[in-house]
């Protein structure tokens, strides 16, 4: 008798950086409340405000949050729905395009409210978006092997649709902090 088991593969890393990211938000709030760490923190970010939030928020948000997302999604469905799954690349890849849509706007607004928390001049937000707007251009989601291979890729041309995504977060922004709902 063979039962089927279900065993991620190669994602052992993923649970244990995601299990440390949530021991550190933890830690990070404790040490909030005791000793104002959050202070100390928006110090030291302001000096390195240039290396960080040009590089760091495109590689968070598409590797880290698109990519968990949309591993969590595949292995969920790999694991409960892999029977009624009839055309892997047709079942996945519109809902791998979403997860970079939503996580584009998603975490730029979040980038946004971070650089406003910093301090920071608004030039920072269209940096930020900017980034975002660049990775997200030239990253697109693949499927080799007829489905069977998924994940991102690099693309040899800029998708200029894929790359005006992230500048909803400007707008959301906006919407949601303008002047006159502040009143």
């Amino acid at each position: 008798m063979n039962t089927p088991s279900f065993i991620l593969r190669g994602y052992g890393g993923v649970c244990v950086v995601f299990a440390a990211f949530i021991g550190y938000v933890g830690v990070f709030r404790w040490l909030d409340r005791h000793c104002e760490l959050s202070n100390s923190l928006r110090l030291q970010l302001n000096r390195f405000a240039p290396a960080f939030l040009v590089f760091a928020p495109p590689i968070i948000t598409y590797g880290l949050v698109c990519g968990f997302l949309s591993l969590s999604y595949g292995a969920f469905c790999d694991r409960f729905l892999i029977g009624r799954i009839s055309d892997r690349e047709s079942f996945y890849l519109p809902v791998f395009h979403a997860f970079e849509y939503v996580s584009g706007v998603g975490m730029g607004y979040v980038w946004i409210r971070f650089v406003r928390w910093l301090g920071l001049r608004p030039l920072w937000y269209l940096l930020i978006v900017a980034s975002h707007g660049l990775v997200a251009g030239y990253r697109e989601a693949r499927s080799d092997f007829g489905g069977n291979v998924m994940g991102p890729t690099v693309t040899d041309h800029f998708v200029i649709l894929d790359g005006l995504i992230p500048f909803l977060a400007l707008f959301l922004y906006g919407l949601f902090h303008s002047r006159k709902n502040a009143a």
